[in-house]
C-alpha cells in the first residue's frame, strides 16, 4: 500500500467532518463528502513530510479550499441566468440598459387587474352583439377574408365600435 493511500485511508474521518460544515443547494450530502475525500486524496499525494505542516493541517487546508472553490463555482453557475439578465445591452434609443429592463413585467399587479377588468367588459359586450356581428368578429379573429361581403364588413364595423366602447 502506497504512503498516499495509507494517509487517505487513515484520514477519511477528517474529510467527512469537514464536509459536514458545507451545504450546496440541490447537492446530496454524499456528493459533498465525496468531493472532500477527493481533496483528501489530492492532499495525500501532494504532502511533503519534510514540510513544516502536519498532514492533518495540510489536508484540512486542501479540503476546505476544494469545497469552497466548488461551492463558489456551483453558486456562480446557478446565478448565470441572473448575471446574463443584468448584462448591459443597447436599447432602440441607443442607451445602455440592463437586459432585464427590456423584458416586460408580466406580474405587474395593476396591469393584470386592469387587463382582467377590460376582458370582463369585452366578454360582457360580446353578449350584446348580434349573431351576425359575433360571426363577423369570429371570422376576423380567425383571419378569414370577407372581401366583397358588405354585410360582414358593416357588422364588423358595428362590433368594433361596441367593443371599443366596452374596453374604454
Amino acid at each position: 500500500m502506497s504512503a498516499a493511500l495509507r494517509l487517505w485511508s487513515r484520514n477519511r474521518g477528517l474529510a467527512r467532518s469537514i464536509a459536514a460544515g458545507y451545504f450546496w443547494p440541490g447537492a446530496e450530502r454524499q456528493d459533498i463528502v465525496q468531493e472532500a475525500e477527493i481533496g483528501l486524496w489530492i492532499a495525500a499525494r501532494a504532502w511533503d513530510p519534510a514540510g513544516t505542516a502536519t498532514f492533518k493541517t495540510f489536508a484540512a487546508l486542501v479540503i476546505h479550499r476544494r469545497l469552497t472553490t466548488l461551492l463558489k463555482s456551483a453558486l456562480r453557475e446557478r446565478q448565470r441566468a441572473l448575471n446574463e439578465a443584468m448584462r448591459a445591452v443597447v436599447n432602440d434609443d441607443g442607451d445602455e440598459v440592463a437586459l432585464v429592463e427590456l423584458v416586460p413585467d408580466q406580474f405587474d399587479t395593476e396591469r393584470v387587474v386592469v387587463a382582467r377588468d377590460t376582458l370582463a367588459r369585452l366578454v360582457a359586450a360580446l353578449e350584446h352583439l348580434s349573431p351576425l356581428e359575433r360571426a363577423a368578429v369570429a371570422r376576423a379573429a380567425n383571419g378569414e377574408r370577407y372581401a366583397g361581403e358588405k354585410n360582414i364588413d358593416n357588422a364588423l364595423t358595428r362590433a368594433r365600435i361596441k367593443l371599443r366602447k366596452a374596453a374604454a
